[in-house]
């Protein structure tokens, strides 16, 4: 739990699911878990829920990044790779260090929009029940209202939480799905699953047109 003056976020929680036998199966969990999460919704009108599931390491974060359509209506995507000693691409195919992929964000944080408070607003919805959590972003970046276009401005800043993530470890990878609202500022948890199942729909469109690819 998180509190200030201004917000309680009632619940924090993480649910790591059974391991699943591939990238797909992994999908199939997350969504089986949040249908019915929406058939008996939580009673708080704000909070993180997390839910996780270990999937093959086969499943690359760069080539589910790169299989996304370029107009998206999901904001924002993402991959970002882990290595930091002269790093190249094909690193990424030798099992070694690999990256994170991420599309949406279940909640974002900027100087100007979106959540009062700025960044000290992030440490209502990282507690130290959400350890797992990662947030995403960019420094001296402003974006506009819609945002559908940025400039540099010293001082602002665009974090996120990503609605969907992959995060690769040189082992095992990791499938996360996170949903947050706050029905006082942010969004009801109707909202917040509409926004989730957006993205999801858009990567299991892709997953299934690129039935032969293999991650």
């Amino acid at each position: 739990m998180g509190r200030d003056d201004d917000l309680v976020v009632e619940t924090c929680i993480t649910r790591t699911l059974p391991p699943a036998l591939t990238l797909e199966h992994g999908l199939q969990s997350i969504k089986q878990a949040v249908e019915e999460l929406k058939f008996n919704p939580p009673c708080a009108s704000s909070g993180v829920l997390r839910f996780q599931v270990a999937v093959p390491p086969s499943a690359k974060a760069l080539n589910w990044f790169c299989s996304q359509p370029e107009s998206s209506a999901v904001f924002p995507m993402f991959f970002l790779s882990k290595e930091t000693i002269s790093p190249t691409c094909k690193s990424l195919y030798l099992n070694k260090v690999r990256g994170v992929f991420g599309i949406g964000a279940a909640i974002s944080f900027t100087s100007s929009i979106c959540i009062p408070g700025g960044l000290s607003s992030t440490k209502r919805f990282l507690s130290n029940d959400s350890v797992l959590m990662s947030t995403y972003g960019f420094l001296d970046i402003n974006f506009n209202t819609d945002l559908s276009s940025v400039k540099h401005k010293a001082g602002s800043f665009y974090f996120f939480i990503p609605l969907i993530e992959l995060d690769e470890h040189e082992d095992i990878s990791i499938l996360a799905a996170t949903l947050v609202w706050s029905d006082s500022c942010l969004c009801t948890f109707e909202q917040a699953i509409h926004s989730y199942e957006s993205a999801l729909y858009q990567v299991l469109i892709i997953f299934h047109t690129l039935q032969c690819v293999v991650f």
